[in-house]
């Protein structure tokens, strides 16, 4: 079952990519659509945590009461991600316009 879910989408991926490859705007919205999974995830991670007062790292998790110094770096360094990735987001929406205009 696994192999036939994988075997689809590497099908799929391989058939987007063929298509999209004679797009100038086909990078942009690549990085848009694999950026922004990742962008929600850390922005849900920053929000979860500073509604629970726990941090989800490596490990295990982090709580705010017993440690606020680990807890605010990885609190962090995952909204830098967010933000960085964001700002990805946004040149590369500003770039396909671009494209789309030129």
């Amino acid at each position: 079952m696994t192999g036939l879910l994988s075997g689809g989408l590497g099908l799929a991926l391989y058939g987007g990519f063929a298509i999209a490859s004679g797009s100038p705007a086909a990078p942009f919205i690549l990085a848009i659509v694999l950026s922004l999974p990742l962008a929600a995830l850390c922005l849900w991670q920053v929000a979860e945590g500073w509604r629970s007062g726990a941090l989800i790292l490596w490990r295990g998790a982090v709580r705010r009461d017993e440690q606020p110094a680990s807890y605010r770096f990885g609190m962090g360094v995952y909204a830098l991600c967010a933000l960085a990735l964001l700002g990805l987001i946004a040149w590369n929406g500003w770039r396909l316009v671009q494209v789309g205009t030129a």
